[in-house]
C-alpha cells in the first residue's frame, strides 16, 4: 500500500505522486507518515521533506505551512517549497554567511528574528543538498 502525496505552494504544485513513506518537519519535530496513518493536521516549520518510494528519495525544502493526513493522502500546503536538486550550493553558502552576519549585527529583536529565520532557511537548503 502507498500514500498519495502532494506538495502545494501558492504558485504551483511542486510535487505529487505515490510514496511508501514521508518524513516532514512539523513544528514539534520530524514526523514520519506511512500508509494507514491516523488522520493528522499539523503545522510545518522550516525544514526538509523526504519522500521515499522503492528505494528512491526526493528531498524538498519547505518553508512553513500545514500538513493534512487522511485516508492515505498527504497534502502539504507550504508558503514555499524547493526541490533539493535545484539548489545552488555556493549561493546558499553566501546566503548563510550574510544571514549569520545579519544576526550578529542586529540591533533590534525584530532584525534578529528575521535574520535568524534566514539562517534556518539557508541551513535547511544546505542540508537538503547534502543528501544528493
Amino acid at each position: 500500500m502507498k500514500l498519495y502525496a502532494k506538495v502545494v505552494t501558492p504558485d504551483s504544485i511542486v510535487w505529487e505522486g505515490d510514496v511508501e513513506n514521508i518524513e516532514l518537519p512539523a513544528t514539534t519535530g520530524v514526523i514520519g507518515i506511512r500508509p494507514n496513518h491516523a488522520p493528522l493536521n499539523t503545522a510545518l516549520g522550516i525544514g526538509i521533506v523526504k519522500l521515499a518510494n522503492m528505494g528512491e528519495c526526493t528531498y524538498l525544502v519547505v518553508l512553513d505551512g500545514f500538513a493534512i493526513v487522511s485516508n492515505n493522502r498527504v497534502t502539504l500546503l507550504c508558503s514555499s517549497a524547493e526541490d533539493a536538486t535545484s539548489i545552488d550550493v555556493s549561493k546558499v553558502q553566501d546566503d548563510l554567511a550574510s544571514a549569520s552576519l545579519a544576526v550578529s549585527e542586529a540591533s533590534t529583536s525584530s532584525e534578529s528574528l528575521k535574520a535568524s529565520v534566514e539562517v534556518r532557511k539557508a541551513k535547511a537548503r544546505l542540508q537538503a543538498s547534502s543528501y544528493l
